[in-house]
């Protein structure tokens, strides 16, 4: 079971909103047009604005270029160029071309943010058992254990032999 939050890039002018959809997600799919090689360079300065925001948080991001129908022709952006734009987001971020129009790619794309989401989250939570083990293993042997005090030689000789241990 998978909770969608659909922000139009309007609702991304103000960072407010950005950190908001932030906060109440675990992964996004940033989507642009391969007929506008504009709308590439908005989705990679919103990626930096998302890395930026999430700080040390592990979150799943796929890179989509919708309008795979279109000829030739009429595109903008190459599947390379996509494809390179993915590899060099921090961490790299899977990449798939789309069709809205015919629905191609579309199921797979949502799977594979699926899956990622997935992995991120039982990577989070390995994460989370080692440090509570780590911290019960420092707060075990933080506990003071009474140590017995080494008796001289005239205290042992003076001391009854039940009551040295």
């Amino acid at each position: 079971m998978v909770d969608v939050l659909e922000m139009p890039s309007k609702h991304l002018a103000t960072s407010a909103m950005l950190e908001q959809g932030l906060k109440i997600t675990e992964g996004a799919v940033l989507m642009y047009d391969i007929c506008d090689a504009s709308t590439l360079a908005l989705v990679e300065g919103l990626e930096d604005m998302i890395r930026s925001s999430l700080g040390q948080r592990k979150y799943g991001l796929l890179l989509a270029g919708n309008k795979s129908d279109v000829d030739d022709e009429a595109r903008q952006v190459s599947w390379a160029d996509g494809s390179k734009a993915a590899e060099s987001f921090t961490p790299k971020c899977g990449f798939v071309e789309v069709s809205a129009k015919r629905g191609d790619n579309v199921a797979d794309m949502f799977a594979r943010l699926g899956g990622d989401v997935l992995r991120l989250k039982q990577e989070n939570q390995r994460r989370k058992e080692e440090a509570d083990r780590e911290s019960l293993l420092k707060l075990n042997q933080s506990v003071a254990r009474p140590v017995k005090k080494k008796l001289g030689l005239w205290k042992t000789l003076t001391t009854p032999f039940f009551k040295r241990w």
